[in-house]
This record gives C-alpha cells, structure tokens and sequence, in this order.
C-alpha cells in the first residue's frame, strides 16, 4: 500500500494545474459518501 500511495503521489507532480484540480474534486467527492458498512464505524 505504501509502495502504492508514493507512486501515485509522485505522478501527481507530474499533471498540470487543472488535471491536478479534477483529481482533487474526484477525491473530495469520494470522501462525501461511504464507501462500504463499516465506513462509519469508529
């Protein structure tokens, strides 16, 4: 996972400013609904 997170970060560097910013709306927006049952679980 971690090995995962850091490439993905690292191509993030690479996109313009308003790709940069649909991947931050597309991620946003995943965080308003839950994604499975136990999302909500602490």
């Amino acid at each position: 996972m971690i090995a995962t997170l850091s490439r993905v970060i690292d191509e993030i560097q690479t996109l313009s400013p308003k790709e940069k910013g649909f991947v931050a709306q597309c991620i946003l927006s995943s965080l308003d609904s839950p994604q499975d049952k136990n999302s909500s679980k602490i």
